[in-house]
């Protein structure tokens, strides 16, 4: 079943977005392949991503290239990709260039104009919920000092406070997000700043930020599908980390919103395993 185009009076999302129509954006990248594995036996999925196809099919497209008008009106289609979100339910979007060294002119066309471009794409075609995978360098300067002070977690909400061009990036894509909500182009943007990911998060005595802010694949996946699954409307901000030692996230209210448990428990002696060993 397809959503219509936003509008104030149209009903909420369904309960659950299972067997129906998820666009996945960067579908060949390291996070697209876990999520297209999580979702392939539930979902029917359209696989997005700029890089040639491979072994597994996709769609080559470059979210950032315009192309030329079929019609004109204001629904008329900008992109010629645009026509693969026609009969979505969601845009699962992870496309975007994922280098904290990236450039700020490179950063900016990824990740905020080719953002900007599908939640244009997913308005025009009805689409009526994007899932955004934003990073937690959004808030690294805020992670870095509350790391300092040894007050983290960092409990949401937490404002943007990026310290490079790549988090800068993030955060105004976020930006982008909400206001499509609030101007009514779409019905839910659900940002997911996601840590480090790894297969399984490892304890560590090395409480440094890196290890403060790991994911495992577990957790990742059952994340994200619920952002996609959940009964929601409006903007959310969620917080992607699993329970390492210390984690620099308080998710307490991404547990509340998703009904997420996660279970990625670090593999390795704690630092608390080890001084109850000693004492």
């Amino acid at each position: 079943m397809h959503c219509t185009a936003a509008s104030p009076d149209r009903p909420a999302t369904r309960e659950r977005l299972a067997d129906v129509r998820i666009v996945i954006t960067g579908a060949a990248g390291r996070i697209g392949r876990q999520m297209t594995l999580e979702l392939a036996d539930s979902h029917e999925l359209v696989l997005l991503d700029r890089k040639q196809p491979k072994a597994r099919k996709w769609i080559r497209v470059d979210l950032t290239k315009r192309g030329p008008r079929r019609r004109y009106g204001p629904d008329s289609p900008v992109f010629s990709w645009e026509h693969h979100l026609e009969g979505a339910d969601a845009v699962l979007h992870l496309a975007g260039n994922p280098s904290p060294r990236a450039s700020l002119p490179d950063a900016l066309r990824a990740n905020v104009e080719g953002t900007w471009n599908v939640l244009e794409a997913a308005s025009r075609q009805g689409v009526p919920r994007v899932v955004y995978a934003s990073s937690n360098w959004v808030v690294r300067r805020e992670i870095e000092a509350a790391h300092a002070r040894n007050e983290l977690p960092i409990r949401p909400p937490a404002g943007a406070s990026p310290d490079t061009a790549y988090g800068l990036s993030k955060a105004a894509a976020e930006l982008a997000g909400r206001m499509a909500v609030e101007d009514g182009r779409i019905d839910c943007f659900v940002t997911a700043r996601i840590g480090r990911l790894e297969p399984r998060p490892v304890a560590t005595e090395r409480l440094s930020v890196p290890h403060r802010i790991t994911i495992g694949r577990t957790d990742l996946r059952m994340l994200l599908r619920l952002c996609l699954e959940r009964p929601l409307r409006g903007y959310h901000l969620v917080y992607g980390v699993s329970p390492v030692p210390s984690a620099a996230f308080d998710l307490d209210s991404t547990r509340r919103l998703l009904n997420w448990s996660p279970v990625d428990i670090p593999e390795g002696p704690t630092v608390e395993d080890r001084v109850t060993k000693t004492a």
